[in-house]
Protein backbone atom coordinates (compact mmCIF):
# COMPACT_ATOMS: atom_id res chain seq x y z
CA UNK A 1 0.00 0.00 0.00
CA UNK A 2 3.13 2.17 1.07
CA UNK A 3 4.41 1.37 -2.46
CA UNK A 4 1.66 2.57 -4.03
CA UNK A 5 1.05 5.61 -2.46
CA UNK A 6 4.82 6.49 -3.18
CA UNK A 7 4.28 5.11 -7.20
CA UNK A 8 1.31 7.98 -7.22
CA UNK A 9 2.89 10.55 -5.50
CA UNK A 10 5.93 10.86 -8.18
CA UNK A 11 3.75 10.70 -10.95
CA UNK A 12 1.74 13.21 -9.22
CA UNK A 13 5.13 15.21 -9.19
CA UNK A 14 5.70 14.48 -12.50
CA UNK A 15 2.41 15.93 -13.58
CA UNK A 16 2.84 19.17 -11.65
CA UNK A 17 6.53 19.54 -13.22
CA UNK A 18 5.12 19.55 -16.64
CA UNK A 19 2.69 22.09 -15.49
CA UNK A 20 4.78 23.97 -14.19
CA UNK A 21 7.34 23.85 -17.58
CA UNK A 22 3.99 24.84 -19.64
CA UNK A 23 3.56 27.92 -17.10
CA UNK A 24 7.05 29.50 -16.40
CA UNK A 25 8.52 28.65 -20.18
CA UNK A 26 9.46 32.34 -22.11
CA UNK A 27 6.77 34.28 -20.14
CA UNK A 28 7.76 36.81 -22.34
CA UNK A 29 7.37 35.55 -25.88
CA UNK A 30 4.16 36.88 -26.51
CA UNK A 31 2.93 40.51 -27.01
CA UNK A 32 1.09 41.60 -24.52
CA UNK A 33 -2.83 41.83 -24.61
CA UNK A 34 -4.54 45.58 -24.08
CA UNK A 35 -6.37 44.00 -21.10
CA UNK A 36 -3.55 42.37 -19.26
CA UNK A 37 -1.44 45.67 -19.67
CA UNK A 38 -4.44 47.54 -18.62
CA UNK A 39 -4.44 45.69 -15.49
CA UNK A 40 -0.43 45.76 -15.51
CA UNK A 41 -0.89 49.80 -15.33
CA UNK A 42 -3.49 49.72 -12.06
CA UNK A 43 -0.74 47.39 -10.69
CA UNK A 44 2.12 50.07 -11.82
CA UNK A 45 -0.29 52.37 -10.13
CA UNK A 46 -0.34 50.55 -7.18
CA UNK A 47 3.47 49.81 -6.76
CA UNK A 48 4.46 53.50 -7.43
CA UNK A 49 2.10 55.58 -5.46
CA UNK A 50 0.51 53.05 -3.32
CA UNK A 51 -2.68 54.03 -4.21
CA UNK A 52 -5.50 51.78 -5.46
CA UNK A 53 -8.88 52.70 -6.05
CA UNK A 54 -11.40 50.14 -7.06
CA UNK A 55 -13.78 51.20 -10.46
CA UNK A 56 -16.83 49.27 -10.33
CA UNK A 57 -17.33 50.01 -13.99
CA UNK A 58 -14.50 49.03 -15.87
CA UNK A 59 -12.23 46.91 -14.03
CA UNK A 60 -12.37 43.60 -11.52
CA UNK A 61 -11.38 43.07 -8.08
CA UNK A 62 -7.94 43.99 -6.14
CA UNK A 63 -6.34 41.04 -5.21
CA UNK A 64 -4.51 40.87 -8.55
CA UNK A 65 -3.08 43.98 -8.12
CA UNK A 66 -2.18 43.28 -4.24
CA UNK A 67 -0.54 39.76 -5.06
CA UNK A 68 1.01 41.25 -7.74
CA UNK A 69 3.40 43.72 -5.23
CA UNK A 70 5.13 40.86 -3.55
CA UNK A 71 6.17 39.76 -6.67
CA UNK A 72 7.52 42.85 -8.13
CA UNK A 73 9.46 43.15 -4.53
CA UNK A 74 11.02 40.19 -5.26
CA UNK A 75 12.23 41.25 -8.73
CA UNK A 76 13.68 44.52 -8.13
CA UNK A 77 10.57 46.27 -9.69
CA UNK A 78 9.62 49.29 -7.61
CA UNK A 79 7.96 51.89 -10.72
CA UNK A 80 6.27 51.11 -13.49
CA UNK A 81 8.86 51.34 -16.04
CA UNK A 82 10.67 48.46 -14.26
CA UNK A 83 7.83 45.99 -14.39
CA UNK A 84 8.31 43.20 -16.98
CA UNK A 85 6.12 40.72 -19.01
CA UNK A 86 7.56 37.96 -16.92
CA UNK A 87 7.16 39.28 -13.95
CA UNK A 88 3.81 40.03 -13.80
CA UNK A 89 2.74 36.74 -15.75
CA UNK A 90 4.12 35.14 -12.82
CA UNK A 91 1.24 36.06 -10.32
CA UNK A 92 -0.92 33.64 -12.34
CA UNK A 93 1.58 31.19 -13.05
CA UNK A 94 1.92 30.80 -10.31
CA UNK A 95 -1.83 30.12 -9.23
CA UNK A 96 -2.18 28.30 -12.03
CA UNK A 97 0.90 25.67 -10.45
CA UNK A 98 -0.82 26.01 -7.26
CA UNK A 99 -3.98 24.52 -8.89
CA UNK A 100 -1.82 21.47 -10.15
CA UNK A 101 -0.68 21.02 -6.28
CA UNK A 102 -4.18 21.73 -4.81
CA UNK A 103 -5.30 18.28 -6.18
CA UNK A 104 -2.77 16.35 -3.58
CA UNK A 105 -4.83 17.53 -0.44
CA UNK A 106 -7.95 16.36 -2.73
CA UNK A 107 -6.76 13.39 -3.79
CA UNK A 108 -6.68 12.03 0.09
CA UNK A 109 -10.58 12.33 -0.17
CA UNK A 110 -11.06 11.56 -3.52
CA UNK A 111 -8.52 8.79 -4.28
CA UNK A 112 -4.49 9.32 -5.63
CA UNK A 113 -4.83 7.56 -8.61
CA UNK A 114 -7.96 9.67 -9.41
CA UNK A 115 -6.41 12.95 -8.82
CA UNK A 116 -3.04 12.16 -10.65
CA UNK A 117 -5.02 11.73 -13.79
CA UNK A 118 -7.00 14.72 -12.70
CA UNK A 119 -3.49 16.64 -12.51
CA UNK A 120 -2.19 15.89 -15.89
CA UNK A 121 -5.77 16.85 -17.43
CA UNK A 122 -5.64 20.27 -16.07
CA UNK A 123 -1.54 20.43 -16.35
CA UNK A 124 -1.54 20.07 -19.90
CA UNK A 125 -5.06 21.42 -20.57
CA UNK A 126 -4.34 24.37 -23.76
CA UNK A 127 -7.08 26.66 -21.90
CA UNK A 128 -5.72 26.76 -18.88
CA UNK A 129 -1.83 26.55 -19.66
CA UNK A 130 -2.72 29.65 -22.00
CA UNK A 131 -4.34 31.86 -19.76
CA UNK A 132 -2.02 30.45 -16.69
CA UNK A 133 0.26 32.62 -18.68
CA UNK A 134 -1.94 35.69 -18.74
CA UNK A 135 -2.20 38.38 -16.85
CA UNK A 136 -5.92 38.82 -15.58
CA UNK A 137 -7.86 38.02 -12.74
CA UNK A 138 -9.04 34.36 -14.01
CA UNK A 139 -6.14 31.60 -12.63
CA UNK A 140 -6.65 33.50 -8.87
CA UNK A 141 -10.31 33.13 -8.95
CA UNK A 142 -10.64 29.65 -10.04
CA UNK A 143 -7.75 28.80 -7.29
CA UNK A 144 -9.91 30.72 -4.59
CA UNK A 145 -12.53 28.80 -5.93
CA UNK A 146 -11.60 25.15 -5.46
CA UNK A 147 -9.77 25.90 -2.21
CA UNK A 148 -13.15 26.82 -1.02
CA UNK A 149 -15.00 23.69 -2.01
CA UNK A 150 -11.28 21.85 -0.48
CA UNK A 151 -12.27 23.95 2.75
CA UNK A 152 -15.61 22.85 2.82
CA UNK A 153 -15.25 19.54 2.80
CA UNK A 154 -13.06 19.26 5.23
CA UNK A 155 -14.92 21.19 7.46
CA UNK A 156 -18.08 18.77 6.97
CA UNK A 157 -15.65 15.79 8.16
CA UNK A 158 -13.91 17.04 10.63
CA UNK A 159 -15.79 19.89 12.33
CA UNK A 160 -12.76 22.14 13.02
CA UNK A 161 -13.03 25.56 13.27
CA UNK A 162 -10.18 26.64 11.53
CA UNK A 163 -11.21 24.95 8.12
CA UNK A 164 -14.74 26.88 8.78
CA UNK A 165 -12.83 30.14 8.84
CA UNK A 166 -10.60 28.73 5.81
CA UNK A 167 -13.25 28.26 3.52
CA UNK A 168 -14.80 31.89 4.44
CA UNK A 169 -11.10 33.71 3.46
CA UNK A 170 -11.47 31.66 0.52
CA UNK A 171 -15.12 32.92 -0.32
CA UNK A 172 -13.96 36.37 0.44
CA UNK A 173 -11.13 36.30 -1.95
CA UNK A 174 -13.52 35.22 -4.45
CA UNK A 175 -15.46 38.06 -4.03
CA UNK A 176 -11.91 40.27 -3.96
CA UNK A 177 -11.15 38.74 -7.58
CA UNK A 178 -13.90 38.87 -9.88
CA UNK A 179 -17.54 39.92 -10.25
CA UNK A 180 -18.68 36.57 -12.06
CA UNK A 181 -17.86 34.64 -8.39
CA UNK A 182 -21.58 35.85 -7.84
CA UNK A 183 -22.43 32.52 -10.19
CA UNK A 184 -19.87 30.91 -9.09
CA UNK A 185 -21.40 31.19 -5.66
CA UNK A 186 -25.11 30.34 -6.93
CA UNK A 187 -23.69 27.12 -8.75
CA UNK A 188 -22.05 25.92 -5.53
CA UNK A 189 -25.63 26.81 -3.57
CA UNK A 190 -27.28 24.65 -6.54
CA UNK A 191 -25.02 22.19 -6.18
CA UNK A 192 -25.28 21.78 -2.61
CA UNK A 193 -29.38 21.89 -3.03
CA UNK A 194 -29.28 18.67 -5.76
CA UNK A 195 -26.48 16.79 -3.74
CA UNK A 196 -29.20 17.00 -0.57
CA UNK A 197 -32.02 15.96 -2.79
CA UNK A 198 -30.60 13.38 -4.29
CA UNK A 199 -28.95 11.30 -1.46
CA UNK A 200 -32.39 11.63 -0.22
CA UNK A 201 -33.87 10.17 -3.17
CA UNK A 202 -31.48 7.92 -4.25
CA UNK A 203 -29.63 6.73 -1.20
CA UNK A 204 -32.15 7.20 1.28
CA UNK A 205 -30.52 9.41 3.06
CA UNK A 206 -32.44 11.92 5.71
CA UNK A 207 -32.01 15.66 5.82
CA UNK A 208 -31.05 14.80 9.66
CA UNK A 209 -28.58 12.81 8.72
CA UNK A 210 -27.00 14.97 5.98
CA UNK A 211 -24.04 17.11 7.41
CA UNK A 212 -24.63 20.21 8.20
CA UNK A 213 -22.61 23.33 9.87
CA UNK A 214 -23.57 24.71 13.21
CA UNK A 215 -24.62 28.26 13.16
CA UNK A 216 -21.47 29.59 15.09
CA UNK A 217 -19.27 27.79 12.00
CA UNK A 218 -20.70 29.63 9.95
CA UNK A 219 -20.96 32.76 11.54
CA UNK A 220 -16.56 32.26 11.76
CA UNK A 221 -17.15 31.56 8.11
CA UNK A 222 -19.27 34.81 6.97
CA UNK A 223 -17.22 37.12 9.10
CA UNK A 224 -13.78 36.04 7.59
CA UNK A 225 -14.92 36.12 4.41
CA UNK A 226 -16.05 39.65 5.03
CA UNK A 227 -13.13 40.81 7.05
CA UNK A 228 -11.09 39.80 3.71
CA UNK A 229 -13.31 40.69 0.97
CA UNK A 230 -13.90 44.51 2.92
CA UNK A 231 -10.36 44.70 3.56
CA UNK A 232 -9.14 44.43 -0.39
CA UNK A 233 -12.10 46.85 -1.97
CA UNK A 234 -11.78 49.59 0.68
CA UNK A 235 -7.64 49.23 0.07
CA UNK A 236 -6.70 48.30 3.28
CA UNK A 237 -9.27 51.00 5.07
CA UNK A 238 -7.94 53.90 2.87
CA UNK A 239 -11.06 53.53 0.82
CA UNK A 240 -14.18 52.98 2.02
CA UNK A 241 -16.49 53.80 -0.89
CA UNK A 242 -14.86 50.93 -2.55
CA UNK A 243 -16.45 48.20 -0.53
CA UNK A 244 -20.02 49.67 -1.30
CA UNK A 245 -18.67 49.61 -5.12
CA UNK A 246 -18.17 46.08 -4.65
CA UNK A 247 -21.81 45.61 -4.40
CA UNK A 248 -22.96 48.73 -6.51
CA UNK A 249 -20.83 46.74 -9.70
CA UNK A 250 -23.49 44.23 -10.50
CA UNK A 251 -25.68 46.57 -11.43
CA UNK A 252 -23.12 47.35 -14.29
CA UNK A 253 -22.51 43.65 -15.10
CA UNK A 254 -26.15 42.76 -15.28
CA UNK A 255 -26.29 45.64 -18.37
CA UNK A 256 -22.99 43.77 -19.61
CA UNK A 257 -24.64 40.35 -19.61
CA UNK A 258 -27.29 41.47 -21.94
CA UNK A 259 -25.40 43.23 -23.77
CA UNK A 260 -26.18 42.94 -27.51
CA UNK A 261 -22.84 44.77 -28.51
CA UNK A 262 -19.92 42.66 -28.81
CA UNK A 263 -18.66 39.23 -26.81
CA UNK A 264 -22.00 38.08 -27.81
CA UNK A 265 -21.69 34.38 -28.39
CA UNK A 266 -24.29 31.33 -28.93
CA UNK A 267 -25.03 28.87 -26.15
CA UNK A 268 -22.72 26.52 -27.31
CA UNK A 269 -19.31 28.74 -27.94
CA UNK A 270 -17.56 27.30 -25.21
CA UNK A 271 -18.68 23.51 -25.39
CA UNK A 272 -17.57 24.34 -29.17
CA UNK A 273 -14.00 26.04 -28.05
CA UNK A 274 -13.47 22.51 -25.68
CA UNK A 275 -14.83 20.00 -27.99
CA UNK A 276 -13.29 20.63 -31.42
CA UNK A 277 -12.38 24.15 -32.39
CA UNK A 278 -10.39 24.42 -35.98
CA UNK A 279 -10.38 27.58 -38.14
CA UNK A 280 -9.07 27.12 -41.93
CA UNK A 281 -6.51 24.73 -42.31
CA UNK A 282 -4.68 25.27 -39.11
CA UNK A 283 -4.31 22.44 -36.07
CA UNK A 284 -7.73 21.76 -34.41
CA UNK A 285 -8.17 22.35 -30.65
CA UNK A 286 -9.55 19.96 -28.28
CA UNK A 287 -10.08 18.90 -24.92
CA UNK A 288 -13.07 16.67 -25.43
CA UNK A 289 -11.12 13.57 -23.33
CA UNK A 290 -11.32 15.73 -20.47
CA UNK A 291 -15.23 16.41 -20.98
CA UNK A 292 -15.63 12.48 -22.15
CA UNK A 293 -14.18 11.81 -18.60
CA UNK A 294 -16.06 14.63 -17.10
CA UNK A 295 -19.09 12.96 -18.38
CA UNK A 296 -18.27 9.92 -17.14
CA UNK A 297 -17.44 11.23 -13.82
CA UNK A 298 -20.36 12.92 -13.06
CA UNK A 299 -22.56 9.56 -14.04
CA UNK A 300 -20.02 7.35 -11.84
CA UNK A 301 -21.29 9.13 -9.45
CA UNK A 302 -24.75 9.79 -9.11
CA UNK A 303 -25.64 6.13 -9.16
CA UNK A 304 -22.29 4.94 -7.28
CA UNK A 305 -20.64 3.11 -9.81
CA UNK A 306 -16.84 2.64 -9.36
CA UNK A 307 -16.44 5.35 -6.52
CA UNK A 308 -14.52 5.85 -3.97
CA UNK A 309 -17.48 5.40 -1.46
CA UNK A 310 -16.18 7.78 1.62
CA UNK A 311 -15.76 10.35 -0.94
CA UNK A 312 -19.24 9.94 -3.04
CA UNK A 313 -20.77 13.17 -1.84
CA UNK A 314 -17.87 15.34 -2.69
CA UNK A 315 -17.84 13.38 -6.14
CA UNK A 316 -21.40 14.11 -6.67
CA UNK A 317 -20.64 17.99 -5.35
CA UNK A 318 -17.76 18.15 -7.77
CA UNK A 319 -19.86 16.89 -10.88
CA UNK A 320 -22.81 18.91 -10.47
CA UNK A 321 -21.28 21.81 -9.88
CA UNK A 322 -18.87 21.66 -12.80
CA UNK A 323 -22.07 20.82 -14.84
CA UNK A 324 -24.02 24.11 -13.42
CA UNK A 325 -21.13 26.25 -14.05
CA UNK A 326 -21.32 25.22 -17.62
CA UNK A 327 -25.00 25.47 -17.92
CA UNK A 328 -24.38 29.46 -16.31
CA UNK A 329 -21.89 30.77 -18.73
CA UNK A 330 -23.14 29.46 -21.49
CA UNK A 331 -26.39 30.85 -20.96
CA UNK A 332 -25.18 34.28 -20.28
CA UNK A 333 -25.19 36.15 -24.06
CA UNK A 334 -21.74 38.28 -22.90
CA UNK A 335 -18.71 35.39 -23.12
CA UNK A 336 -14.96 35.01 -23.36
CA UNK A 337 -12.82 32.50 -23.25
CA UNK A 338 -10.84 32.94 -20.39
CA UNK A 339 -14.71 33.24 -18.10
CA UNK A 340 -14.91 29.08 -19.02
CA UNK A 341 -11.50 27.99 -16.84
CA UNK A 342 -13.36 27.45 -13.32
CA UNK A 343 -15.48 24.81 -15.35
CA UNK A 344 -12.40 23.52 -17.37
CA UNK A 345 -10.62 22.93 -13.75
CA UNK A 346 -13.44 21.04 -13.16
CA UNK A 347 -13.63 19.46 -15.97
CA UNK A 348 -10.48 17.88 -15.26
CA UNK A 349 -10.94 16.90 -11.61
CA UNK A 350 -14.23 15.07 -12.57
CA UNK A 351 -12.43 13.77 -15.62
CA UNK A 352 -9.96 12.23 -13.02
CA UNK A 353 -12.62 10.77 -11.02
CA UNK A 354 -14.04 9.12 -14.37
CA UNK A 355 -11.10 8.15 -15.42
CA UNK A 356 -10.57 6.11 -11.99
CA UNK A 357 -14.11 5.04 -11.65
CA UNK A 358 -13.70 3.52 -15.86
CA UNK A 359 -10.63 1.75 -14.33
CA UNK A 360 -12.22 0.02 -10.93
CA UNK A 361 -15.24 -1.42 -13.17
CA UNK A 362 -12.85 -3.39 -15.28
CA UNK A 363 -12.92 -6.94 -13.95
CA UNK A 364 -9.18 -7.94 -14.51
CA UNK A 365 -6.23 -5.79 -14.56
CA UNK A 366 -5.12 -6.92 -17.87
CA UNK A 367 -7.93 -4.53 -18.40
CA UNK A 368 -7.50 -1.78 -15.87
CA UNK A 369 -4.24 -1.28 -17.83
CA UNK A 370 -5.57 -0.80 -21.19
CA UNK A 371 -7.73 1.81 -20.06
CA UNK A 372 -4.72 3.65 -18.57
CA UNK A 373 -2.78 2.98 -21.82
CA UNK A 374 -5.71 4.39 -24.02
CA UNK A 375 -5.49 7.40 -22.06
CA UNK A 376 -2.07 8.27 -22.51
CA UNK A 377 -2.58 9.46 -26.64
CA UNK A 378 -4.87 11.80 -25.67
CA UNK A 379 -3.71 13.63 -23.36
CA UNK A 380 0.27 13.49 -25.39
CA UNK A 381 -2.27 15.27 -27.07
CA UNK A 382 -3.40 18.04 -25.03
CA UNK A 383 0.32 18.96 -24.22
CA UNK A 384 1.32 19.42 -28.32
CA UNK A 385 -1.87 21.97 -28.06
CA UNK A 386 -0.73 23.31 -24.86
CA UNK A 387 2.90 23.62 -26.37
CA UNK A 388 1.34 25.48 -29.38
CA UNK A 389 -0.31 27.72 -27.56
CA UNK A 390 3.05 29.15 -26.20
CA UNK A 391 5.26 29.10 -29.37
CA UNK A 392 3.91 29.63 -32.94
CA UNK A 393 0.28 30.00 -32.50
CA UNK A 394 0.41 32.20 -29.19
CA UNK A 395 -0.47 35.12 -30.63
CA UNK A 396 -2.73 33.53 -33.86
CA UNK A 397 -5.90 34.48 -34.72
CA UNK A 398 -6.50 30.42 -35.38
CA UNK A 399 -5.83 29.84 -31.84
CA UNK A 400 -9.07 29.88 -29.99
CA UNK A 401 -7.26 31.37 -26.66
CA UNK A 402 -5.86 34.47 -28.57
CA UNK A 403 -8.94 36.52 -28.11
CA UNK A 404 -8.63 39.69 -29.74
CA UNK A 405 -5.54 39.24 -29.01
CA UNK A 406 -2.35 42.14 -30.05
CA UNK A 407 -1.39 41.37 -33.46
CA UNK A 408 2.50 39.76 -34.36
CA UNK A 409 2.11 43.17 -36.57
CA UNK A 410 2.28 45.78 -34.14
CA UNK A 411 5.74 44.27 -33.25
CA UNK A 412 6.29 46.54 -36.42
CA UNK A 413 5.02 49.32 -34.27
CA UNK A 414 7.59 49.01 -31.74
CA UNK A 415 10.20 48.60 -34.11
CA UNK A 416 9.53 52.21 -35.41
CA UNK A 417 9.43 53.84 -31.71
CA UNK A 418 12.80 52.24 -30.99
CA UNK A 419 13.79 53.33 -34.56
CA UNK A 420 12.59 56.98 -33.56
CA UNK A 421 13.97 57.32 -30.27
CA UNK A 422 17.40 56.58 -31.62
CA UNK A 423 17.36 59.23 -34.05
CA UNK A 424 15.04 62.06 -32.20
CA UNK A 425 17.64 64.10 -30.51
CA UNK A 426 15.46 64.31 -27.36
CA UNK A 427 15.81 60.22 -27.12
CA UNK A 428 13.31 58.54 -24.92
CA UNK A 429 12.28 62.12 -23.94
CA UNK A 430 10.73 63.00 -26.98
CA UNK A 431 7.03 64.05 -26.96
CA UNK A 432 4.29 61.11 -28.23
CA UNK A 433 0.67 62.31 -28.42
CA UNK A 434 -1.49 59.94 -28.23
CA UNK A 435 -5.31 60.60 -29.86
CA UNK A 436 -7.70 57.13 -30.01
CA UNK A 437 -11.18 58.43 -29.44
CA UNK A 438 -12.18 54.83 -28.43
CA UNK A 439 -9.71 54.93 -25.93
CA UNK A 440 -8.08 51.78 -27.98
CA UNK A 441 -4.68 52.37 -27.79
CA UNK A 442 -3.49 49.85 -25.13
CA UNK A 443 -1.32 48.05 -24.58
CA UNK A 444 0.90 50.75 -25.79
CA UNK A 445 0.99 52.32 -22.51
CA UNK A 446 2.88 49.37 -21.24
CA UNK A 447 5.43 49.28 -24.25
CA UNK A 448 5.84 53.31 -23.43
CA UNK A 449 6.11 53.11 -19.75
CA UNK A 450 9.37 54.07 -19.95
CA UNK A 451 8.97 56.96 -22.05
CA UNK A 452 8.00 60.38 -19.75
CA UNK A 453 6.53 62.67 -22.26
CA UNK A 454 3.84 60.36 -23.51
CA UNK A 455 0.21 61.83 -23.29
CA UNK A 456 -2.97 60.00 -23.91
CA UNK A 457 -6.29 61.13 -25.23
CA UNK A 458 -9.96 60.14 -26.16
CA UNK A 459 -10.81 63.42 -27.96
CA UNK A 460 -9.18 65.58 -30.55
CA UNK A 461 -7.07 67.99 -28.95
CA UNK A 462 -5.93 71.43 -30.42
CA UNK A 463 -2.22 71.08 -29.83
CA UNK A 464 -0.68 68.09 -32.07
CA UNK A 465 2.88 69.18 -32.73
CA UNK A 466 5.46 66.28 -31.15
CA UNK A 467 7.98 64.00 -32.22
CA UNK A 468 5.68 61.31 -32.69
CA UNK A 469 1.63 61.21 -33.17
CA UNK A 470 -0.53 58.47 -33.52
CA UNK A 471 -4.05 58.20 -33.57
CA UNK A 472 -6.72 56.61 -35.34
CA UNK A 473 -7.18 57.00 -39.54
CA UNK A 474 -10.43 59.04 -39.38
CA UNK A 475 -8.48 61.54 -37.43
CA UNK A 476 -6.26 62.20 -40.60
CA UNK A 477 -8.11 65.31 -41.68
CA UNK A 478 -7.95 66.65 -38.30
CA UNK A 479 -4.17 66.49 -37.53
CA UNK A 480 -3.53 68.05 -40.72
CA UNK A 481 -5.38 71.37 -40.29
CA UNK A 482 -3.61 71.80 -36.94
CA UNK A 483 0.06 70.51 -37.68
CA UNK A 484 2.21 73.28 -38.36
CA UNK A 485 5.45 70.88 -38.78
CA UNK A 486 5.68 68.56 -41.75
CA UNK A 487 5.31 64.96 -40.99
CA UNK A 488 6.16 61.25 -42.51
CA UNK A 489 2.91 58.99 -42.04
CA UNK A 490 1.96 55.49 -42.55
CA UNK A 491 -0.49 53.15 -41.13
CA UNK A 492 0.37 51.03 -38.45
CA UNK A 493 -1.77 47.58 -37.21
CA UNK A 494 -2.66 47.03 -33.53
CA UNK A 495 -5.38 43.78 -33.63
CA UNK A 496 -5.97 42.00 -36.99
CA UNK A 497 -9.08 43.26 -38.89
CA UNK A 498 -10.15 45.53 -35.89
CA UNK A 499 -7.53 48.51 -35.27
CA UNK A 500 -5.49 50.48 -37.37
CA UNK A 501 -3.12 53.31 -36.13
CA UNK A 502 -2.47 56.32 -38.36
CA UNK A 503 1.50 57.17 -37.38
CA UNK A 504 2.80 61.07 -38.01
CA UNK A 505 6.62 61.14 -37.68
CA UNK A 506 8.23 65.11 -37.64
CA UNK A 507 10.05 65.14 -40.81
CA UNK A 508 13.24 66.30 -39.46
CA UNK A 509 13.62 62.89 -37.19
CA UNK A 510 11.92 60.59 -40.12
CA UNK A 511 14.91 61.78 -42.12
CA UNK A 512 17.77 61.47 -39.24
CA UNK A 513 16.35 57.46 -39.64
CA UNK A 514 16.48 57.67 -42.72
CA UNK A 515 20.11 58.86 -42.90
CA UNK A 516 21.08 56.15 -39.65
CA UNK A 517 19.39 53.30 -42.33
CA UNK A 518 21.61 54.51 -44.70
CA UNK A 519 24.92 54.56 -42.60
CA UNK A 520 24.29 50.78 -41.93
Amino acid sequence: MQRTAIIWGVVFIIGVAAGAWFRLVDLDGRLMHHDEANQAHKAGVLLEEGVYEYDPVEHHGPTLYYLTLPVMWLTGASTFAEMTETGIRLVPAIFGILLLVLLWPYGKTLGRGEMTTAVFLAALSPSLVYYSRYYIQEMLLVFFTFAAVLAGWQFLATRHWGWAVAAGVSLGLMHATKETCAIIFAAMAGAIVFCGLWAWLYDGLAWKDWPKPAPKHIAWGALAGLAVSVLFFSSFLTHPRGVLDSVLTYFHYVDRAGDQQGHIWPWHFYLEMLTYYQRGREPAWTEAITVALAAVGLLMGLFRKGVNEPAVHLHRFLGIFTLLLIAAFSLIPYKTPWNMLVFVYGLAVVGGLGAGALVRLMPVPALKGLVILALIAPMAHLGVQSHRTITEFAEAPENPYAYGHTGTQFRRLLDRIDQVTEAAPEGRHMLIRVVEPEGNYWPLPWYLREYPNVGYWQEPIDEVDAAMIITHPELEAWFLERAEEEYHWELQPLRPGAVMFQVFIRQDIWDAHMENVRAR
